[in-house]
């Protein structure tokens, strides 16, 4: 049997078959590059946090709650809640972002090449951050790592459709494979354990309900989101 070579012709260089998907793999990851953007304020607004934080963050959230009701004049509030730092950080649980990136890909299938963040039209590369999600962005898993350990986890929940809050359980059901967690989402002073899995529907359930009141012009009743 004659054995037959295919040759593809690229930029006049002649390219055996598998040399060739090599170099047009290498010619489209120069070409083409997933990009996630998240607003400056965003930035750890929805987070997970250690469990060992939760009575602290409940609390933190009670304050949030009485201030936000003291002083909003009908406009705006008045006056800014600036959180104080939570007793034990993710850092200190040392999860292997190496582990935690294997565990996001099994659930959401695209990593974006690059992450920026900013405000207005300022924009600036985030050289230590990640982010897996879907291509329509709507539900973003955002994670800052440092000496091969995880900083920060926070996520967009732009829940659009019913089927993203399975996906949201998903990664929590994943997450609680490495320690014990709660979700903290500060805009909505909501605190929560990840393994309460009835309340962690619940809430996202709001959320898609309020996403899909936004969208069809309805009332929305959580003004702080």
């Amino acid at each position: 049997m004659t054995a037959v070579v295919l040759v593809i012709k690229l930029d006049d260089k002649k390219i055996m078959f598998k040399e060739g998907i090599s170099y047009l793999k290498s010619i489209f990851a120069r070409r083409i590059k997933s990009e996630i953007y998240f607003h400056e304020d965003d930035y750890c607004q929805i987070e997970i946090l250690p469990v060992e934080n939760l009575d602290f963050c409940l609390e933190q959230a009670g304050l949030i709650d009485e201030s936000a009701e003291a002083h909003y004049d009908g406009f705006g509030y008045t006056e800014a809640f600036v959180r104080k730092e939570n007793p034990i950080s993710l850092h200190d649980k040392k999860i292997s972002a190496i582990f935690f990136n294997e565990t996001l890909s099994g659930i959401l299938p695209v990593k974006y090449d690059e992450v920026f963040t900013g405000y207005a039209s300022y924009r600036v590369k985030c050289e230590h951050t990640s982010a897996f999600g879907y291509d329509d962005k709507t539900v973003v898993v955002f994670y800052d790592e440092d000496d091969g350990f995880i900083i920060n986890i926070w996520l967009d929940l732009g829940i659009s459709q019913e089927s993203d809050i399975a996906l949201v359980q998903n990664f929590f059901i994943a997450l609680s494979k490495l320690g014990d967690f709660i979700i903290a989402d500060w805009g909505w002073c909501f605190v929560e354990k990840i393994n309460n899995h009835e309340k962690i529907e619940q809430y996202l359930q709001n959320r898609f309900d309020r996403n899909r009141n936004f969208r069809f012009g309805g009332s929305d009743e959580n003004e702080n989101a």
